[in-house]
């Protein structure tokens, strides 16, 4: 996962593009997540009640992501 974006950034190194960089990251941590099913639908539901109803979508657009039907 590092390796991917320390070459990105090898290739496209720029200090403005620092925002691409941390979503680029967040994108492979979560489709490595997904890849390896490292996540299930009670670590979910355990995301879903710490965050209370305001923040609800959160735990349901992770829950797309990264639960595999």
């Amino acid at each position: 996962m590092a390796g991917l974006l320390v070459l990105v950034q090898m290739v496209f190194y720029s200090n403005i593009l620092l925002p691409a960089y941390i979503v680029l990251g967040g994108v492979i941590y979560l489709t490595t997540l997904r890849l390896l099913k490292a996540v299930q639908q009670h670590d979910i539901e355990l995301i879903h009640k710490y965050l209370g109803t305001r923040l609800s979508f959160v735990s349901k657009i992770l829950g797309a992501i990264l639960i595999a039907k």
